[in-house]
């Protein structure tokens, strides 16, 4: 009689769990719909901030166990939106046409439904963004994606702050979630780029990064040189420079943006002779 008892409490008391869960899932569905319709009347920066707050308020949930075919999709699409060759217009415009329609199929393919949700942030459309990111949230909340469409929600409100106090509250979140990020995915280079442009400490940052960068040994893409050649000179770094230039010219044998670094070191070293 004690054990049934015991039984008819715990099968109350788990209804009760499911029943409280389902409220609360509920709830938060209704949320994203507030935010659908904010975006489509042109409320642009007031359904970020919503969703922003919507995703920190977020339960977490238990561990989602993945599936080799979906991780097999998920690698092959991330090589699409990681390639340094392509614009992220570029980059969402591949990854929806190739994916789009398989997490129709596959909606439980959260990883790769991450980068879809990306894709369309980066077509510049935030509804499809909206639904597809708050899936994957729900189920993966500290995916290295996770923070990448983090840091997409607050570097549009950054550009959309219209006085310091906000600029810098969305600096700060910025840089959590580009710090989470990177420990999440190193190889992410895209990165280390915007650490350094959003710190108050570009001096130190980019000595870190460009170290760790090229103690990692990752290609810095062509492009990306003139960037970190010019912190590495207006900070001092000259030293590093001549460490970059060697690595590079592993990478790069011929390239004018190296010869001209090299070129900026000889004078700077003639100055003080």
């Amino acid at each position: 009689m004690k054990k049934k008892l015991i039984l008819i409490i715990l099968s109350c008391v788990i209804s009760l769990g499911h029943l409280l869960s389902d409220e609360s899932l509920s709830a938060y569905d209704q949320r994203k719909e507030e935010i659908l319709t904010l975006y489509k009347d042109q409320r642009f920066k007031e359904a970020l901030k919503a969703y922003a707050n919507l995703l920190q308020e977020t339960p977490k949930m238990a561990k989602y166990p993945l599936n080799d075919e979906e991780t097999h999709l998920y690698k092959d699409a991330l090589a699409i939106y990681l390639n340094p060759r392509k614009s992220p217009h570029e980059s969402g415009e591949a990854i929806k046409e190739k994916y789009s329609s398989i997490i129709h199929y596959h909606p439980d393919y959260y990883q790769l439904r991450y980068l879809v949700a990306i894709a369309y942030a980066n077509l510049s459309q935030f509804d499809h963004f909206f639904d597809l990111f708050y899936a994957s949230y729900k189920k993966l909340p500290e995916h290295y994606l996770a923070y990448k469409g983090k840091i997409l929600i607050h570097a549009k409100l950054f550009e959309l702050a219209q006085n310091q106090d906000e600029k810098e509250h969305e600096r700060l979140l910025l840089l959590q979630n580009i710090k989470k990020a990177k420990k999440s995915n190193p190889k992410d280079l895209s990165l280390y780029k915007l650490e350094i442009a959003f710190s108050n400490n570009k001096g130190l940052i980019v000595q870190e990064n460009v170290q760790d960068l090229m103690a990692q040994d990752s290609i810095i893409p062509r492009t990306e040189l003139p960037f970190y050649f010019d912190e590495l000179f207006a900070h001092g770094y000259l030293d590093l420079a001549k460490k970059l230039i060697k690595k590079a010219r592993e990478w790069y044998p011929f390239s004018r943006t190296l010869d001209a670094a090299e070129e900026f070191i000889n004078q700077k070293q003639d100055l003080k002779e």
